[in-house]
């Protein structure tokens, strides 16, 4: 067995990173995806279209 077959795995680990699944909120009206810290800040307000979200 090589050694790449060894490290390969180990490198694959590395570089893994997991998002949250709420990261990121669509607008219903215009499509644009928002970072949900701007949204919640903005008091559930979409920026740019000015769609108000549900609480």
């Amino acid at each position: 067995m090589s050694w790449i077959a060894d490290v390969a795995p180990k490198i694959k680990t590395l570089f893994k990173r997991d998002a949250p699944d709420n990261l990121w909120i669509k607008c219903p009206d215009s499509g644009q995806v928002v970072f949900h810290k701007d949204v919640e800040a903005n008091q559930w307000v979409i920026p740019g279209s000015g769609h108000h979200m549900r609480l």
